[in-house]
């Protein structure tokens, strides 16, 4: 995405989102393999960031973060392990920046 704007502002954003996004999937990654459970915690598909239409990919990703902090919520009330619990909330209030940077790019 970087490659796509010679903006210092949008690039840090992009970046951002990739450090973002690398975060996320590492801590999923550990809490599913603290709880024995070794899989990937949602498929990646190629075509999710070929990107063809800037704007959509923000409008889609702003849609799936906003999804994201619903299950994370749903996940946080029903989990009674307090820690596990206290992961989705941080991860639902992750989303929250994730949704203002992709408004920052629009």
């Amino acid at each position: 995405m970087q490659a796509r704007t010679d903006n210092i502002l949008q690039f840090s954003i992009f970046q951002d989102l990739v450090d973002e996004s690398y975060f996320h999937l590492k801590s999923f990654g550990n809490m599913m393999a603290r709880l024995g459970i070794l899989a990937l915690p949602r498929e990646l598909h190629a075509m999710t960031y070929i990107v063809k239409d800037l704007n959509q990919f923000l409008l889609d990703g702003i849609d799936e973060e906003i999804a994201a902090k619903e299950m994370c919520k749903e996940l946080s009330e029903a989990i009674k392990d307090e820690k596990l619990s206290k992961f989705f909330d941080f991860i639902n209030y992750q989303e929250n920046y994730h949704i203002e940077l992709m408004k920052k790019l629009l």
